[in-house]
């Protein structure tokens, strides 16, 4: 097995582990880390593919994301002059990717 990504392990903790911990506390790393922490990967519902590189105060559904492309060598790259910015209003995710199911370089991604 490999270690657990940082929306999987709060998922765990906000899920089925709350009850073992202190609510404050949870919703104190909640706030730090948003609903997505850095480096979630993540599909939405009209298709596009986004890295989450912060959380967002105002709304920790919507984090600042960076979208995400496919090079000509299929490469999965930063979109060229795309903006990191919240995701949008009535954006939705429908999936955030697991580490098997891409080779996309996260933290290569994260520094660009």
């Amino acid at each position: 097995r490999r270690p657990l990504t940082a929306h999987e392990a709060l998922r765990l903790l906000l899920g089925r582990e709350s009850p073992h911990f202190d609510r404050a506390v949870l919703w104190a790393l909640a706030q730090t880390m948003g609903l997505y922490p850095a480096g979630t990967m993540m599909r939405t519902a009209g298709g596009r593919l986004l890295l989450s590189v912060s959380p967002n105060p105002a709304d920790l559904r919507r984090p600042v994301c960076r979208e995400l492309g496919t090079g000509p060598d299929g490469v999965i790259v930063r979109v060229p002059d795309a903006p990191d910015a919240p995701l949008e209003e009535g954006e939705r995710v429908t999936h955030v990717l697991a580490p098997e199911e891409t080779s996309a370089d996260i933290e290569g991604l994260l520094a660009a």
